[in-house]
């Protein structure tokens, strides 16, 4: 009678969930069969994006005591010392996500072409101690967003942004009698509230400008309402942007997921000179004798990667579904309609 028991105590117990089991959830591990065929079609819709901005910068002397307030177009005219013209460029990842009508559409990172139109710096006084007065005035002139291997499209737009969320829509119109062949993403809008513990990904971006196709581990952090996660990618520069895609069942199942948009960072204080152009004191026999500052910077913990979600991406563009359609955009082509929730009898 009690191994009758015990057998009917076993018998009753469900079995493990398979990492790859067909049951309508994201799989936990690595694909068991399929080829990379979906995986090739997805790399040709995700670009990498260069965003430069151009600048003027005026330089004023510490006598004239320059306040940020007191900066006018005369203000400049009448006490600037010299200027030149200095440009920044940062390189990102985007992924096409519309493309017709005479229009296109990406989807990247919004710190990717966020730009600032001013930037002020400000002299030191006696001791390195900071000042109000302002020493230099950078102004933008100009700025270029550029999908580098598809030149013919030209400079994109920023259509809509969103800065909390880390999101951009760029975009341009197309020139009239085009024929260009632009691959769009076309695999289902996922969701990133289905991702759990252990869920396996790829990530598809341009890690230092180069395209590559990495994968990962999810980790839930659920650290806001937008259902943002943290998985276990190596993060370089020019990730930003990149996508990140689940596996429901196998493949070719892939679904967009999120965006990966940075990577942990620690701070660090180092000891910089007075001026970057020390070129022509460097020197190991000669002693360095000019003033050094502390600088604060942020160094990368190679390891550990945010996510942007899907759902934050849906509500941007909830947000946004006005001012694109305005456009001539339509929102409703951007992505598949998310798949159907899964659910047992």
């Amino acid at each position: 009678m009690l191994i009758s028991c015990v057998l009917t105590a076993l018998s009753c117990t469900p079995p493990p969930r398979s990492p790859s089991a067909i049951d309508g959830l994201y799989d936990l591990a690595y694909p068991t069969y399929g080829d990379s065929e979906e995986l090739e079609e997805i790399l040709q819709s995700v670009r990498l994006l260069n965003a430069s901005a151009q600048y003027t910068n005026y330089h004023f002397s510490l006598h004239d005591s320059v306040l940020a307030t007191d900066i006018t177009d005369d203000t400049i005219t009448r006490h600037q010392i010299s200027s030149n013209a200095t440009g920044q460029s940062v390189v990102g990842t985007a992924t096409t996500i519309f493309h017709g009508a005479g229009k296109l559409a990406v989807l990247t990172c919004a710190h990717v072409v966020d730009f600032p139109d001013t930037v002020f710096h400000f002299h030191r006084g006696p001791k390195g101690m900071a000042t109000p007065y302002v020493r230099e005035i950078s102004i933008r002139q100009t700025q270029t967003n550029t999908l580098v291997d598809l030149r013919d499209a030209g400079d994109l737009e920023i259509l809509a942004i969103d800065r909390d969320a880390d999101i951009a829509i760029l975009g341009k119109s197309m020139p009239p009698g085009a024929d260009v062949l632009i691959p769009v993403f076309d695999n289902t809008l996922g969701r990133a509230s289905e991702l759990g513990w252990g869920t396996f990904v790829f990530v598809i971006g341009f890690p230092t400008g180069k395209k590559m196709i990495t994968t990962g581990v999810i980790s839930v952090s659920r650290r806001n309402d937008d259902q943002s996660f943290l998985l276990d990618m190596i993060f370089n520069r020019g990730f930003s942007g990149g996508i990140v895609l689940a596996v429901r069942d196998g493949l070719p199942n892939l679904e967009l997921v999120g965006m990966v948009n940075a990577g942990a960072g620690e701070s660090e204080l180092v000891f910089t000179p007075e001026f970057q152009g020390v070129e022509g004191f460097l020197d190991s026999d000669v002693p360095y004798r000019r003033d050094l500052f502390l600088e604060q910077r942020r160094r990368l913990t190679y390891g550990i990667s945010f996510g942007i979600s899907t759902e934050a991406i849906r509500k941007m563009l909830h947000e946004n579904r006005h001012e694109l359609t305005e456009r001539g955009y339509d929102v409703d082509a951007f992505f598949h309609q998310p798949a159907p929730v899964f659910s047992t009898p």
